[in-house]
């Protein structure tokens, strides 16, 4: 497979050198799946903006975590998030109607 025909990837963990592979390496990414993060969200939104800095074509960004986030945490991940995003998905603890206002702000 070729790195620069990428434009799917679902990855199990995200660690600081596989945002490093991402980000030298994929260049026309447009879809990222995160299904676990050891990571709490605040951490990952750096490793994020580093991402989607360099993935300027990335339009999906799906995030599977195992615990809450709050509405704080998402309006840094999203103003972080340089990308110009046309799919948003969570699937997270708990999903509720502040969730939905970040995301409509």
């Amino acid at each position: 497979m070729a790195a620069s025909t990428l434009v799917e990837l679902t990855i199990d963990y995200l660690s600081p050198e596989v945002v490093e592979i991402i980000k030298t390496q994929i260049p026309n990414l447009n879809s990222l799946d995160i299904r676990t993060t050891t990571l709490p969200l605040l951490d990952f939104i750096s490793i994020l903006h580093f991402t989607t800095t360099r993935s300027i074509t990335l339009r999906h960004l799906q995030i599977e975590c195992r615990y809450n986030v709050t509405p704080e945490s998402l309006t840094a991940l999203l103003e972080e998030c340089k990308a110009p995003l046309k799919i948003i998905s969570l699937d997270v603890e708990i999903f509720d109607d502040t969730l939905l206002e970040v995301i409509v702000d």
